[in-house]
């Protein structure tokens, strides 16, 4: 739901390459919405968020 219009290093970028427009919000609660809780779920389970293959802590 936002664009870059091609930059893909817009780290240094304070313009509209890289604001986000907070207006839309209420029009795009539903992706707000899964994002949030796909946040939320990988907070609550780090070991999806490991750097190391984890299979032997599978039981």
């Amino acid at each position: 739901m936002n664009t870059q219009h091609g930059n893909n290093n817009p780290y240094n970028q304070d313009n509209e390459t890289t604001w986000l427009n907070w207006d839309l919000l209420q029009e795009n609660q539903d992706i707000f919405r899964f994002f949030k809780r796909m946040i939320a779920f990988r907070k609550t389970h780090p070991s999806l968020g490991r750097t190391h293959f984890w299979r032997e802590d599978i039981h």
